[in-house]
């Protein structure tokens, strides 16, 4: 997790810990397609996970694209540009979480960013979305995906109430999670500790 400061850098080269691009966890209170828009239309990355929904309207199925968790969305931008987002954008704020009786905005490391959108962003595979207070880690083992379209994804694989089948879960620590069914046992390798 990351607190921001006022850093000068040493040496001229390397940049300032303010000019690091990093992902940013977000709410955007009933607002993510809008900041979601705004944001690539400023050039800036980000992601808001979806899922399709059958919905229906005057007697009519449709199927729509929306949220998957409501409020999320994950901004990648330095601590600089995220000062000047949230000033032209006053809807998007940090979420933030109690560490050692501090608070801190949410940073997701990106290599954990890079798996989660490589999962939430099959929107045809079978992915469900929990909070961290739903799942319970007991007899979980570490595996990795090797084939199909999670192949390289990495997570644990638990048992979840509800679920005939085990599930692959990747975690946001203190976030969320994202869990998938890999249909063929066979493209789970275990991970050894």
């Amino acid at each position: 997790m990351f607190e921001p400061a006022n850093q000068q850098s040493a040496v001229s080269n390397q940049p300032l810990e303010n000019d690091i691009r990093k992902w940013y966890v977000m709410s955007a209170y009933r607002q993510e397609k809008k900041a979601e828009n705004a944001l690539l239309a400023q050039g800036v990355q980000c992601f808001v996970p979806k899922r399709y929904v059958i919905k229906t309207l005057q007697g009519r199925k449709l199927r729509t694209l929306q949220p998957a968790v409501a409020n999320l969305v994950f901004v990648y931008a330095s601590w600089n540009e995220m000062i000047a987002l949230k000033q032209s954008l006053d809807y998007l704020q940090f979420q933030t979480q109690v560490i050692h009786s501090k608070r801190h905005v949410m940073v997701v490391p990106d290599a954990e960013m890079e798996q989660f959108i490589r999962v939430a962003g099959q929107l045809e595979a079978d992915v469900c979305y929990y909070r961290p207070e739903e799942l319970t880690a007991t007899g979980s083992q570490q595996v990795r995906v090797i084939g199909g379209n999670f192949n390289g994804v990495e997570g644990r694989l638990m048992k979840i109430i509800g679920k005939r089948s085990k599930r692959v879960v990747l975690q946001i620590e203190g976030l969320l999670a994202v869990a998938i069914t890999v249909e063929n046992p066979e493209y789970l390798e275990l991970i050894k500790p």
